[in-house]
């Protein structure tokens, strides 16, 4: 990696198609990087910054049928990204927490 992450964009109509365009967006055009999860002869991971707009939060559907982990950790990261439960992880520089996500909530404009 040069260390030019490329910044992406994809837009859906719903949260399903939205994601799913999101992974074919960084696979196409995220940029390839190794990271502390690969395994010896692993691909290089993808990486991108991405900003996606869901036109139609509420529209089913609201989850991909191929979303990874079930249903408890999509759960999980329901409440990860919502409610922050692990917000103190960010804060703590003592605790890897691996990965953020964050989420900006925009209002729909009438």
């Amino acid at each position: 990696m040069n260390g030019n992450i490329p910044v992406l964009y994809v837009e859906g109509q719903g949260l399903a198609e939205a994601w799913e365009k999101s992974l074919v967006n960084v696979y196409n055009n995220g940029c390839d990087i190794k990271t502390e999860y690969d395994q010896p002869g692993d691909p290089p991971s993808k990486d991108s910054t991405m900003t996606i707009v869901v036109k139609e939060p509420l529209a089913e559907p609201m989850i991909h049928k191929d979303i990874p982990g079930g249903l408890e950790d999509l759960q999980e990261y329901v409440l990860e990204v919502i409610d922050g439960i692990k917000d103190h992880l960010v804060r703590d520089s003592a605790v890897d927490s691996g990965y953020t996500v964050g989420v900006y909530l925009s209002p729909k404009i009438v």
